[in-house]
C-alpha cells in the first residue's frame, strides 16, 4: 500500500459508506414524504462495475470496511452480485449492511456465506400499528421476518451504544411508556423523534 488516506486531524481514514440507490420501498415519515421523493436518474447513479473500480482504488489507499447503505440497497437489482464481488477486492476486509429488512430474510444465507459482518436492521417501533404510522407501509411481519432470521443465521451486530456488546437500555419514549432494547445479534435502532 502506497499511500494512505488521513482527514485534516491526522487521522487515518480506513472505513467508506456507501450508498448505492437513493430508492426506498418504505415512506418514513422522519424520512420522505409519502408521495415519495424525485429520485436520482438512473443514468446518474454509478454502475456496479464503477462502485467496484473505485472500491478497489480506495482498498489500494487503505479502506479496509465498507458500510452498504440507501435508501434500500437491496431495492438495487443483482445487489447480492455486487457484494459477491465487493468480496473479492484485496483489502477490503468488513462488509457492513443498513436494511429496512423489508427484501432482505430471503437473503440472509447468502448474507451469511458471504461472511457478512454485520446487518444494521433500522426498526423503528416494535408495535406494529406504530411502525405502520411510522413507515406509512403494512411490512412489520416482513421485518420481524428479518429480524428472527439473522439472529437464526448468527450475523453479528454492531451496537451504537457501547463496543462490547448490547446493555439493557431503559428509558421514557415520547409516549411516556419505558422502552428497552432487546438483546440481539442485529442492530436495533430506535429513533424518540416521534
Amino acid at each position: 500500500m502506497a499511500q494512505q488516506l488521513y482527514d485534516n486531524h491526522g487521522i487515518l481514514i480506513n472505513y467508506v459508506r456507501l450508498a448505492v440507490t437513493d430508492r426506498c420501498n418504505l415512506r418514513c415519515f422522519y424520512c420522505m414524504p409519502e408521495e415519495g421523493i424525485k429520485y436520482v436518474p438512473k443514468s446518474d447513479l454509478l454502475t456496479y462495475e464503477e462502485m467496484l473500480r473505485l472500491m478497489q482504488v480506495l482498498a489500494n489507499l487503505g479502506i479496509e470496511k465498507v458500510r452498504i447503505t440507501g435508501g434500500e440497497p437491496f431495492v438495487r437489482r443483482d445487489m447480492m452480485d455486487f457484494l459477491r464481488a465487493l468480496r473479492q477486492i484485496e483489502g477490503i476486509r468488513k462488509i457492513n449492511i443498513t436494511t429496512n429488512g423489508t427484501l432482505t430474510a430471503p437473503l440472509i444465507p447468502e448474507l451469511k456465506a458471504l461472511n457478512v459482518d454485520s446487518v444494521n436492521l433500522s426498526l423503528d417501533c416494535l408495535d406494529r400499528e406504530r411502525f405502520y404510522q411510522i413507515t406509512r407501509r403494512d411490512e412489520f411481519d416482513t421485518v420481524m421476518e428479518t429480524f428472527h432470521l439473522l439472529i437464526k443465521h448468527d450475523i453479528s451486530y454492531q451496537n451504537q451504544r457501547s463496543g462490547d456488546g448490547w446493555q439493557k437500555h431503559r428509558r421514557p419514549g415520547a409516549d411516556g411508556r419505558t422502552h428497552e432494547a432487546i438483546p440481539c445479534k442485529c442492530a436495533l435502532y430506535r429513533r424518540n423523534a416521534f
